[in-house]
């Protein structure tokens, strides 16, 4: 694996190395804290007073009132200064390595294999393809970013993020966690907040916990990315709080004057409290006597609807002819209306 900066793979040098088996992982933009090494010494040659070279225009990183930023004492061209900085860089290339590196076929030669270049150089030609066995945890615990997350109800809780698996729940970890938070060990890529590894003491082994939230799996964010992106996330609930309250504080008096101006309506009326009861009463009557002959399926058929004025008015009775007096009578069959009245009358009498 090779971590490089956004800026490394512009070229087309860049490009080869994911061709040849290479997997590339780009830090992301802001985050000097992913390629701490070079990022320190971009800082040391910048800001730092003790460095080896004395370069004119060295300012602090935190500038007190004024103190000076090195604009007026910088006296280097670009050229002189991408200059010192290969020097830098190959300052750092022969400086010795770990005495416990060296293998002993490499003490054979001169002392210029105890350099990072010498060793390197002596490496390419001595052991190509070189590799080592490691135990199932040496990953976990020297190439992973070690660190102790906590432990919850609701799963692991590093940086701000929250993590959980199946192991958590069956293993009991969760619910030990009810009686409080206690640590554990995780080991993580600062450059994926989409998943972290915790030890777990009893099989003595290292288990995968994902994310809660998808979106961080989804955007495959690092740690910092995360971080910012929950800090916007407050930022827009905050706001959109403070929007909240500002209606109310423009709304509420509206509201208030509204309810105030309906009481003083209602207060200008006449109270008849008795009158509105009884109207009450009939119409609830009223109601429920049109559900009854609705439960009774149409077996009471449903009265003619007469108008006050038909009511009070006399029914004009039809003209008599001799031939109509002459007719025998003959029994006349009760309307629907009468039917209703009689068979309601029944009805009214056997509820009360």
């Amino acid at each position: 694996m090779l971590r490089a900066d956004r800026a490394e793979l512009v070229s087309n040098i860049g490009q080869d190395f994911p061709s040849s088996g290479i997997r590339v992982e780009v830090t992301p933009s802001m985050t000097p804290i992913a390629k701490g090494s070079v990022e320190g010494k971009f800082s040391e040659t910048k800001h730092s007073y003790k460095s080896r070279f004395d370069l004119p225009g060295l300012f602090s990183k935190y500038r007190k009132r004024r103190e000076s930023d090195g604009k007026k004492d910088a006296a280097l061209d670009l050229l002189e200064f991408e200059r010192i900085l290969v020097e830098i860089i190959m300052d750092l290339n022969r400086r010795a390595v770990k005495p416990s590196r060296l293998p002993p076929d490499a003490l054979q030669g001169t002392s210029r294999v105890a350099s990072r270049v010498g060793f390197y150089e002596w490496a390419l030609t001595n052991r190509p393809g070189f590799t080592r066995s490691m135990t199932p945890n040496f990953v976990y615990e020297h190439l992973l970013t070690k660190g102790s997350g906590s432990v919850t109800p609701g799963g692991i809780k590093l940086d701000g993020e929250v993590f959980n698996c199946d192991w958590l729940r069956e293993k009991a970890y969760l619910t030990a966690a009810l009686n409080g938070t206690y640590e554990v060990r995780v080991s993580y890529n600062p450059l994926f907040a989409g998943e972290i590894f915790f030890y777990d003491g009893k099989t003595n082994s290292w288990q995968s916990a994902s994310n809660v939230d998808p979106e961080i799996l989804q955007r495959r964010a690092s740690f910092p990315e995360a971080k910012e992106y929950r800090v916007l996330q407050k930022q827009f609930v905050e706001q959109a709080r403070l929007n909240h309250r500002k209606e109310q504080r423009e709304r509420t008096p509206e509201v208030k004057q509204a309810i105030k101006g309906a009481v003083a309506e209602k207060s200008l009326l006449p109270a008849h409290p008795k009158t509105s009861k009884r109207h009450i009463r009939e119409n609830r009557a009223t109601e429920k006597a049109g559900f009854r002959g609705a439960g009774l399926n149409g077996a009471l058929p449903v009265p003619p609807t007469v108008s006050a004025c038909e009511a009070e008015a006399p029914s004009p009775t039809p003209p008599t002819s001799p031939a109509s007096n002459a007719l025998p009578s003959t029994p006349v069959e009760p309307t629907g209306a009468a039917k209703f009245k009689s068979l309601w009358s029944k009805v009214s009498a056997v509820n009360k």
